[in-house]
């Protein structure tokens, strides 16, 4: 499985190798050379900056299973997830996820799982929303309708024929960390921490939006509306996380051209944007590979909780 899902990755990459052979990289050198160093440099403060909304709601979730009350910093949780994010991006199968999994509870919450479960959750829930409406605004409504449809007719036969059944087998099945996951004492939430929850969830793609919207713009790309940049975006984001590509390379150039050339930019365009894209996802891996051994380096500090 492992081999085939990294051969399904490779379909990206073979990708962004063919838009490149298509352009002349020199101009896109050229043009790299010329981009606004000072916008640029707001660029790199709000990619860091956005994570931390993410690392508010990671700790909101830890403090939901966490009855000895441990005092989680927020410079270790930033660390935490940016060696996620380094394992996440240099491995085929995404062991990021399960690298947060490990530190988390090495800082001494048994119950992990649901932390990132919880927090991967509500990411996926708006990634999916925003990329599901960008189909209808982007004027890709006979795919929109369809997934409407079969998802409907999906949700009602699978209530219909498995609701008893369903029910049956996640009491008896499910693993013990699940369980608790949807059982209704822990995931009990009241209306000032869903609030919450969206908020830091809302901020967090509103940041990210904000550094996208400024890279689009440094790649000279001016004249087109940030409402469509928003959406084109959001189906980007949720593309990258299916398993067809590495950083989101090749799927995001094709996605963004497929998009823009009505507005008459061609592939050099794109893939000068791409490029300038690309160094962020490699300057993520260089601070994502530091981060991991500095939270190596302080959780052994912290005895009381190191396992």
């Amino acid at each position: 499985m492992k081999r085939f899902s990294f051969i399904f990755r490779i379909i990206g990459v073979i990708l962004f190798i063919y838009f490149l052979k298509t352009v002349d990289f020199k101009n896109i050198l050229s043009a790299l050379k010329n981009i606004d160093k000072k916008l640029f440099g707001l660029t790199i403060f709000i990619s860091f900056s956005s994570i931390i909304f993410r690392v508010l709601r990671m700790r909101f979730f830890i403090s939901r299973v966490n009855p000895k009350n441990l005092v989680y910093y927020m410079h270790e949780l930033y660390l935490i997830y940016f060696t996620g994010l380094f394992f996440g991006s240099v491995t085929p199968s995404k062991v990021g996820e399960l690298v947060k999994v490990r530190y988390i509870k090495k800082l001494g919450t048994k119950e992990s799982m649901y932390v990132i479960l919880a927090d991967r959750i509500w990411d996926a829930f708006y990634i999916f929303g925003f990329a599901y409406l960008g189909l209808f605004f982007l004027g890709v409504k006979k795919l929109f309708y369809s997934m409407s449809v079969v998802g409907l007719i999906f949700l009602i036969i699978a209530f219909v024929l498995f609701k008893t059944r369903g029910i049956e087998f996640i009491k008896k099945k499910t693993p013990e960390f699940i369980k608790r996951f949807i059982s209704p004492e822990l995931f009990k939430h009241d209306l000032k921490s869903l609030i919450f929850i969206n908020l830091m969830t809302i901020l967090c793609f509103g940041i990210y939006f904000l550094w996208y919207l400024l890279l689009i713009r440094i790649a000279g790309i001016s004249d087109v509306p940030a409402i469509k940049i928003f959406w084109i975006q959001s189906i980007i984001v949720f593309v990258n996380v299916m398993p067809i590509s590495i950083m989101g390379m090749g799927t995001r150039e094709a996605i963004a051209f497929h998009f823009l050339k009505v507005y008459g930019y061609n592939m050099e365009d794109i893939m000068f944007f791409g490029v300038i894209v690309l160094f962020f996802y490699v300057l993520n891996i260089v601070f994502g590979f530091i981060s991991w051994n500095l939270i190596e380096h302080l959780i052994k500090r912290r005895p009381e909780t190191y396992e």
